[in-house]
């Protein structure tokens, strides 16, 4: 069933990037994803390329047990892929920037893949977030707890969030409400992924185990886990959403005065 759904969902990939439906947001304006809704396109670029910078070093450390209690960045859980996916991210807005003031013009697939990107990402640091810090945080205890509580989690489970938000006030961009697709593209495709690695049964891992209590598909609660991820996902996408359309509105009614003061003037 797995399967059947990433099908369609691959299906429905392939007519988004090849056009068939509208991508009216991007196309047609090269400008877009560089520009910056206070009109300081340079400062944008700054906070785009430190950002990118600053997490790059994070994940770096990570990977040698530096700022990770001695523990090193493991891809089995969701929040690793996020933040991977954080620094694809920022790249790829960094690089948009830098061809803006390059007078260069990035591929139409590059603009509509660090859009679409940009959408998930969004949402995608606050599911992390909450999760850690109201689901696993208390059901930590020991050593569990020493894992959650260091540099590395801080910045992925904290700093992320703080990082898109001060990207989503600065930038022109907006989010669609039809683009949930992807955030559950996302997370199906690492709910396939574990249950491929659980299904393994430790001959490819010694310490073959599920990354998260609640992805256990053996207990009873395990389909109100699942359910629950869904719906709260769903949640925070709406809430991005709105969010974003609040953006848009209060930029559009200050270009709006300004407009009429220039006139006026």
């Amino acid at each position: 069933m797995g399967f059947l759904v990433v099908g369609v969902l691959a299906v429905h990939l392939y007519f988004e990037f090849t056009g068939k439906y509208s991508w009216s947001t991007v196309d047609g304006d090269e400008t877009l994803l560089a520009r910056s809704s206070t009109d300081h396109p340079r400062l944008l670029l700054a906070v785009r390329a430190t950002f990118l910078i600053f997490n790059l070093v994070v994940i770096c450390l990570g990977a040698v047990g530096v700022g990770n209690n001695g523990g090193k960045v493991d891809f089995r859980f969701y929040t690793v892929w996020n933040f991977a996916a954080l620094i694809i991210v920022f790249a790829l807005l960094t690089a948009h920037s830098v061809a803006f003031f390059l007078g260069k013009v990035l591929h139409k697939k590059i603009s509509r893949l660090t859009w679409v990107l940009y959408q998930v990402e969004l949402c995608n640091v606050f599911v992390v977030d909450v999760i850690l810090w109201v689901v696993l945080y208390p059901m930590a205890d020991g050593e569990v707890l020493e894992t959650l509580l260091h540099f590395f989690s801080y910045t992925s489970h904290g700093a992320n969030a703080l990082m898109m938000i001060i990207e989503m006030v600065m930038n022109d961009l907006d989010v669609r409400a039809s683009h949930i697709i992807f955030m559950y593209f996302g997370i199906l495709l690492y709910t396939l992924v574990t249950w491929i690695r659980r299904a393994n049964d430790g001959l490819l891992e010694p310490n073959n185990t599920w990354p998260y209590p609640f992805m256990e598909t053996s207990t009873e609660e395990a389909p109100l886990w699942y359910g629950g991820i869904f719906i709260g996902t769903s949640l925070f996408y709406a809430f991005v959403w709105l969010l974003s359309c609040c953006k848009s509105r209060t930029c559009r009614r200050r270009k709006e005065r300004r407009d009429y003061y220039s006139i006026s003037g």
